[in-house]
């Protein structure tokens, strides 16, 4: 990766987003947070990230339903989405929405390794 890469971290828990943003940081990584889908989407329209990590339990809506409109915004339509969630009800990957997925409490070096994986190959 030549230049610092940038995530998109969206969760609407606020100690959750802070410990992952911090070791994100610590691992060399930009890190732009949301807390919703709507800022969700402003961000990424600011700054298109070169991945977006995305709980799917939002206040304001279904995570899959924005990782579909974070698709269609410009820029953001090959952009890795990498999915950490408590949910179990689903195959998220068979979606095709997503490139990952992690179940929560995520090991945060497996999180990092995927991240700069999705990344390189992007």
């Amino acid at each position: 990766m030549q230049s610092t890469p940038r995530v998109l971290l969206v969760d609407d828990d606020a100690d959750s987003r802070e410990a992952t943003r911090e070791y994100l940081e610590y691992e060399r990584f930009e890190v732009d947070e949301a807390a919703d889908g709507a800022r969700a989407l402003a961000a990424a329209q600011l700054r298109v990230p070169h991945a977006v990590v995305l709980d799917l339990m939002l206040p304001d809506g279904d995570g899959a339903q924005l990782a579909r409109r974070l698709r269609l915004l410009d820029g953001m339509g090959s952009v890795p989405i990498v999915v950490v969630t408590g949910r179990s009800d689903h195959d998220l990957l068979a979606s095709g929405l997503f490139t990952a997925c992690f179940r929560k409490p995520v090991d945060p070096s497996k999180l990092v390794a995927e991240l700069r994986r999705v990344i390189q190959r992007g």
